[in-house]
C-alpha cells in the first residue's frame, strides 16, 4: 500500500477525496491537511509517496 497526503484548506473538499480514495485504491491516507504550514511540519517526520496539494491555499499555493 502507498501512503498519501492530502492537503486543501476545504474540509469538505479533503473529507470527500479521502473517501473515494479509501473506496477505489490502494493508497493509504496519513492526513488530511488544511494549510502549508502543517504540511511541512508533518514531512519532516512523515514523508508519504504521494502528495495531493491544492494550489491555492491561505498560507501559500502548492506551486512555490
Amino acid at each position: 500500500m502507498k501512503k498519501l497526503m492530502i492537503v486543501d484548506d476545504h474540509h469538505i473538499v479533503r473529507e470527500g477525496i479521502k473517501g473515494l480514495i479509501e473506496k477505489h485504491s490502494n493508497y493509504i491516507i496519513t492526513h488530511t491537511i488544511s494549510s502549508i504550514g502543517e504540511m511541512f511540519l508533518i514531512l519532516e517526520s512523515s514523508m508519504p509517496d504521494l502528495l495531493l496539494l491544492d494550489l491555492k491555499l491561505a498560507d501559500g499555493d502548492g506551486i512555490t
